[in-house]
């Protein structure tokens, strides 16, 4: 008679058990270290909107730090850009159009991570107070010094800028494009996405991420090929 296993009894190879492997969870934001805060335009849960102008869209870190405009003259528009298929948030090239934040005076160092597309001329994307990080024909992150440099017109920008200092640095698509001394100052509060005093973002939004602190080799690599699957970035 042939042996009865029990059905619920583990497969055994010379008398070790052997289990099915469980695959490790895909990477995202929220395994960053010292995550502060998490926007992503992909994920309509996180977006308050009525007939296409945004009013909020949720900060995902678990912080609360929601992005909000309620006034709908000032409001972006969701539903109209995509970016490899997923749904971005887009701004107009004027002060007018932003929303405001709640995050607290963030001192140096932090990295910032974004998907962006679109961008032109002085295009500013973040203003963490005094400090401002414009992107587009130009790009240049201030916080009390700045740093520029010219900046790719891709369809689809892949950035990291790292404020720490005399090491700051703004990397687009893998190629850096800025890099010295944006001082040791801190930056300010609230911060703004979409202006920075006259200037505006021209452009759509897709992911963004800010990290209190400078940014691992390994955080880097996971954030570029996260921003690659998701948003088909360079």
């Amino acid at each position: 008679m042939s042996e009865q296993r029990d059905p619920f009894d583990p497969p055994r190879l010379g008398g070790l058990i052997v289990r099915n492997p469980v695959a490790p969870a895909a990477w995202t934001p929220a395994s960053l270290p010292g995550l502060l805060t998490w926007y992503d335009a992909s994920n309509a849960g996180s977006i308050t909107q009525s007939g296409g102008l945004v009013s909020q869209l949720n900060d995902l870190s678990g912080h609360g730090y929601h992005a909000t405009q309620p006034t709908g003259a000032n409001q972006p528009t969701t539903g109209s850009v995509t970016l490899n298929g997923n749904n971005t948030l887009t701004f107009a090239f004027n002060s007018a159009i932003y929303l405001t934040t709640s995050v607290p005076d963030t001192a140096q160092p932090f990295t910032a991570y974004a998907v962006i597309s679109g961008a032109s001329g002085e295009s500013t994307l973040l203003q963490f107070g005094g400090g401002q990080l414009h992107v587009g024909g130009t790009t240049w992150f201030y916080l009390g010094s700045a740093i520029s440099g010219s900046a790719p017109g891709a369809v689809a920008q892949n950035l990291r800028a790292i404020a720490n200092g005399a090491s700051s640095s703004v990397v687009i698509n893998g190629t850096t494009y800025a890099s010295g001394d944006v001082s040791t100052g801190s930056t300010g509060s609230p911060l703004l996405l979409g202006k920075s005093g006259s200037y505006g973002f021209g452009g759509n939004l897709a992911e963004l991420v800010i990290q209190a602190a400078v940014g691992s080799a390994g955080d880097l690599t996971s954030w570029s090929t996260y921003a690659t699957a998701k948003w088909g970035t360079p």
